[in-house]
């Protein structure tokens, strides 16, 4: 393309939009205009007259916290499709539409954008159109673009262009465009490399700092800056493009591993196509019974196996290496989706030994040898299918009441930011399965004593249950439990359970070391940490800077004031109300022994209003005894317990949920009449 007499070179790519490709949001670039796409509704228009659906809405929220976390000033295109489907057409009632939706636009933006950046915010949205595919034409809103509308879509495409050229001068690495001489020739030594030796996948980060001193780059922060640069032109890909140092490696083939992440979502994306829909899918790297029959139902509960692999990345890695694919060459696949924080290893005990062989990779000398009972899966965050059980959300603050909770705030919190923070943190996950719970309310000690030792019945139904959640992590450490919950688009909620003062500080300190690493690599995303306010009858939150740096805080809700070292340890504090109460009790009874209910609620400090065993006559004599005589289960292995409960009542619901649409769906036999 053409500007002014200057030339541009555009790089286009289609991200289709649907959730399963999360992956696309990996190859987002500085350098990049972000042409928001949605569907125009003929139905929204008559109805609300607003032209946009709740799901195109959401959406668009969606895409523009992923690319205003990365890049806050980052060039937005809007563009409505489908303009053909609308029974008005006529300019003023179309702009009066893409107005409207470009206003709510602005507004979420202004709501995400921090107060102190909210007056030197640029102008994002820069052009708001809408197209249709069968005439070709297009409609602009705005006093600037309006006089655009009635052109054909080549005139969009120029418009683009233009944008693009402005930001390329106005570049605060590379102002007016201009690359210099050692740059240049970089470039030009990194495509002559690529052409050599066109199998040449990857390259040490060694090789490109001696490439870098050869044509003169003086600093790891210039290499740095042009490794940005060719990373944004698809020539590199930067794994962490914000810091040389973590790079053990660059991609020399950035749309070759766009592609083989693609592999890997589509197939998650069929997976959530209705099967009558699937045929309409097409670019598919695989057949999808194959991929279908090397599964074995484990994507849908966000593990990928290696015969998956196997499949997924044959095409791919055939049409690369120029020979059919060895397990090695899927093994890079894998540690190079792990590389961008798509996916974790994790290990996973097996007792039949055809699944064993199934799932062991072929050593290049030895060949296929099982010789461990455990295989290796991979886990994919951003598929895991199961959200925590809301009961655990409503009762964290009475089954943590010991400790100080904390809340971390943010203007918007990314999906792609809290995938990867639990790829980081999947090493401390306590992986608890679903067992049925022994039966609580039993009056033989010796029964009690063995509920102590066990984890409940094995249900074979629910092997693939598990607490790998969507939007939460139950983690372990050295005599400590952490339930870190995520509070939608905004807030991060921490809880932690430790044996001794001072357990906990470790775990913490790894989350808090693996936020603020993420941050780096987000400017748009901003954070604050809150701690709970120590007040019985107060729900508010305190600065945690504040509390650090100054001797007294006041809580800006109840308006008291309480010194820092009280709020340190203030654990315990809170009051609630009866019904979650009545809920924790109801929720221990199911997991614990009485006497074990009884000893947890005084060790946290709330009263016990769960069920009493029938034989039991008096409750505060009960109780009394049950402190005193009874064995008791250890905090941290009740919460586990506690967890595992809540895991299997969540999952008993979704097979009732089932069993009573099935039953819906069926359709009783109508009597033949004579």
């Amino acid at each position: 393309m053409h500007v002014d007499g200057d030339a541009l070179d555009l790089i286009i790519s289609d991200f289709a939009g649907q959730e399963s490709y999360h992956s696309h949001t990996c190859f987002l670039t500085r350098r990049s205009i972000f042409a928001l796409v949605w569907k125009i509704s003929a139905v929204e228009q008559d109805f609300h007259g607003t032209g946009i659906s709740a799901n195109e809405e959401e959406r668009l929220y969606k895409w523009i916290a992923e690319v205003y976390a990365k890049f806050p000033t980052a060039r937005i295109v809007l563009v409505a499709t489908h303009l053909d489907e609308l029974r008005v057409q006529a300019q003023h009632s179309v702009e009066a539409i893409l107005t409207k939706v470009e206003k709510k636009l602005r507004s979420f933006m202004d709501r995400i954008t921090p107060e102190a950046q909210t007056r030197q915010a640029p102008n994002r949205i820069v052009g708001n159109f809408a197209v249709s595919c069968k005439s070709r034409l297009i409609v602009a809103a705005g006093d600037r673009q309006r006089h655009l509308s009635g052109q054909t879509i080549s005139t969009l495409l120029q418009y683009l262009t233009e944008i693009a050229r402005d930001d390329c001068m106005a570049d605060k690495e590379y102002p007016s465009a201009i690359i210099s001489g050692r740059h240049a020739k970089l470039l030009d030594n990194i495509l002559r490399l690529k052409e050599c030796f066109p199998q040449k996948l990857i390259m040490p980060i060694g090789e490109l700092v001696l490439m870098g001193v050869e044509v003169g780059i003086e600093s790891d922060a210039e290499l740095l800056q042009v490794a940005r640069l060719l990373h944004s032109w698809d020539v590199l890909y930067v794994f962490h493009p914000y810091r040389l140092e973590e790079n053990a490696v660059v991609m020399l083939r950035p749309q070759w591993l766009s592609r083989m992440a693609a592999a890997l979502f589509s197939y998650a994306h069929i997976l959530r196509t209705p099967l009558h829909l699937r045929s309409f899918i097409g670019g598919l790297e695989y057949i999808v019974s194959h991929a279908e029959q090397a599964d074995m139902y484990l994507a849908r509960r966000g593990y990928i196996r290696w015969p998956l692999a196997r499949v997924l990345f044959a095409k791919p890695l055939a049409d690369f290496v120029r020979h059919v694919p060895e397990d090695s060459d899927t093994l890079m696949c894998l540690e190079l989706l792990q590389s961008m924080e798509l996916l974790y290893a994790v290990q996973v005990q097996c007792d039949e030994y055809s699944v064993l062989e199934e799932e062991t990779p072929t050593d290049p000398t030895h060949g296929r040898v099982v010789t461990s009972d455990t295989v290796t899966r991979y886990f994919v965050p951003s598929l895991a299918p199961f959200n925590v059980p809301a009961v655990l959300r409503r009762l964290a603050p009475l089954l943590f009441h010991g400790g100080v909770p904390v809340r971390i705030t943010f203007n918007l919190l990314p999906d792609e930011l809290w995938w990867r923070m639990q790829c980081r943190l999947h090493t401390h996950i306590h992986l608890i399965s679903v067992h049925q719970p022994v039966s609580a309310m039993v009056t033989d000690e010796l029964q009690e004593e063995e509920e102590l030792l066990t984890d409940g019945y094995r249900i074979k139904e629910a092997d693939d249950e598990h607490n790998r959640w969507r939007d939460a992590m139950w983690l372990q450490g050295d005599g400590c439990r952490v339930f870190l919950c995520r509070e939608g688009r905004d807030a991060i909620s921490i809880y932690a359970a430790e044996v001794a003062p001072g357990r906990s500080d470790d775990m913490l300190r790894d989350i808090v070391f693996a936020l603020t690493d993420l941050l780096r690599e987000y400017e748009g995303v901003k954070h604050k940490v809150r701690v709970g306010c120590p007040a019985p009858s107060c729900s508010g939150w305190l600065d945690e800077r504040a509390v650090e740096t100054t001797a007294s805080v006041t809580c800006p809700t109840c308006g008291r004031h309480f010194d820092a070292e009280t709020i340190a340890t203030s654990g315990g504090g809170r009051q609630f109300s009866t019904d979650l109460l009545t809920e924790t009790g109801e929720l221990l009874s199911y997991s614990l022994p009485y006497a074990s209910c009884v000893h947890l609620c005084s060790f946290l400090g709330i009263p016990y209003m769960g069920p009493v065993p029938a034989t039991t006559a008096a409750p505060a004599e009960a109780n009394a005894e049950a402190q005193d005589s009874a064995p008791h289960t250890e905090y941290l292995h009740a919460l586990d317990k506690v967890v595992q409960a809540a895991l299997f009542q969540y999952w008993m619901t979704r097979v009732e949920e089932m069993e009573k649409r099935k039953r819906m769906q069926e359709v009783e036999a109508s009597p033949v009449l004579y």
